[in-house]
C-alpha cells in the first residue's frame, strides 16, 4: 500500500511540475504562435510554437523572398542576461556586445518616458537563419545568427526592437487572427 501511495504522490508531483514547466515556457516565450507586421514595409514575421520562424518580404508570398530558421527568446531579467552574458560573448556578435550597465541605462531612460518600457517588457531574441530564399534561389551556404533587443509593449501587441548587428530600429504590430 505504501508503494502505491508513494507512486501516486510521485505521479502527481510529476504532473504538477510538467504543468509548471509548460506555463513557464509560455511566459518565457511571448513570441510563440504570433505573427507581426512591420510598420515600415508591411513585411511579416511569424514565430511558431516549435521555436521556428519565417520572415516574409510579402505576407502573400511565402515560397520566395524569405528568411527561415529557429529562434531563441528571453524576457525581462533573463533577456538582459541573454543579451549581455550569451549573445554579446559570441564570436559572431562580440563586436556589437553590450554591457549590463548600458542595458540598464537603456531600460531606465525608456521607462522615464513610458511605463510600458520596463525591465518586465524588455525582450531579447536571436534568429538562427538557416534559409534565405531570393528570386527562387537559396542564398545561404551556412547558418547566420541575427539578434534583436527591445521591448514588447501595449499588451504585447507592439514589438519595438533594434538589430544587434546594424543598430537599425524596427517596429512591428501584432497581426490579429482572422
Amino acid at each position: 500500500m505504501k508503494k502505491i501511495v508513494a507512486y501516486l504522490l510521485l505521479a502527481a508531483l510529476s504532473f504538477c511540475l510538467a504543468g509548471c514547466s509548460d506555463g513557464e515556457k509560455a511566459a518565457a516565450d511571448p513570441l510563440a504562435g504570433t505573427s507581426w507586421i512591420a510598420d515600415n514595409d508591411g513585411s511579416q514575421w511569424v514565430f511558431r510554437e516549435d521555436g521556428s520562424f519565417s520572415w516574409y518580404q510579402d505576407k502573400e508570398v511565402t515560397d520566395d523572398y524569405y528568411y527561415a530558421g529557429d529562434y531563441t527568446v528571453r524576457l525581462g531579467a533573463a533577456a538582459v542576461d541573454y543579451l549581455v552574458d550569451d549573445l554579446s560573448q559570441t564570436d559572431e556578435l562580440s563586436e556589437y556586445g553590450h554591457t549590463r550597465e548600458w542595458v540598464d541605462l537603456l531600460i531606465s531612460q525608456q521607462a522615464q518616458f513610458d511605463s510600458d518600457y520596463s525591465l518586465d517588457n524588455f525582450i531579447c531574441f536571436s534568429c538562427d537563419n538557416k534559409s534565405y530564399m531570393l528570386a527562387g534561389q537559396e542564398q545561404l551556404t551556412g547558418e547566420w545568427l541575427t539578434a534583436y533587443f527591445g521591448f514588447i509593449v501595449g499588451d504585447a501587441d507592439r514589438l519595438e526592437i533594434i538589430n544587434m548587428r546594424t543598430g537599425s530600429y524596427y517596429g512591428f504590430g501584432r497581426e490579429q487572427a482572422d
